[in-house]
This record gives structure tokens, sequence and C-alpha cells, in this order.
């Protein structure tokens, strides 16, 4: 359910919370993946801001709000 505290988050915050193209779980983790490179994609209300991302995008949040880390 803590879906639904980042979109609110998401509509009631400055922070897009930022996501970056990424191969793996494992290649963001080790920090491979901290540039958009083809471009970074939102979450949240401003998900799509009239651009299409096709492909794998990861992002990290903080466990407690704001869950948004800019």
């Amino acid at each position: 359910m803590r879906v639904l505290d980042f979109f609110i988050e998401s509509i009631n915050s400055n922070c897009h919370f930022a996501s970056y193209p990424c191969r793996s779980l494992a290649d963001f983790k080790a920090g491979k993946c901290n540039t958009c490179g083809t471009g970074c994609a939102n979450m949240g209300y401003d998900s799509n801001n009239g651009h299409p991302h096709h492909g794998t995008y990861y992002l990290s949040t903080n466990g407690n709000r704001p869950f948004c880390k800019p």
C-alpha cells in the first residue's frame, strides 16, 4: 500500500521521483545507473509528461516521509 503514499507525495511535492534506466537491479545497486543516459522517467503524477518511456527503470526512496529522494 506504500504506492498510495508515493503517488500522493508526487502530487503534493516538488520532488519528481526520478527513475534511471538500468539493465538490472544489481547494476542499479552497484551505482552503475545514476545518470539519465537515454532519458530518465518520473514516477507518480508526473510519470509521463507526454513522453512515453520504454525499458526498465529503477529509483530509490526513503523509508519514511518524505519518500522522494531529490
